[in-house]
């Protein structure tokens, strides 16, 4: 399988969760990181829960 955190090639709404842990800094722009965020929520089911935290 190979995807990259803006792309997943996974179907929506498959995961339970989504855990991101100190990676914000290499994402190179807010645009950017505003598009891995929104692909993160696309892979949500609904009522799914998320945790992000950087340094």
């Amino acid at each position: 399988m190979h995807g990259g955190g803006t792309h997943m090639p996974f179907a929506d709404g498959r995961f339970d969760s989504v855990v991101c842990f100190t990676m914000l800094h290499h994402v190179p722009t807010p645009a950017a990181q505003d598009r891995l965020f929104a692909e993160a929520h696309r892979v949500l089911r609904p009522g799914a829960s998320s945790r992000a935290a950087t340094r």
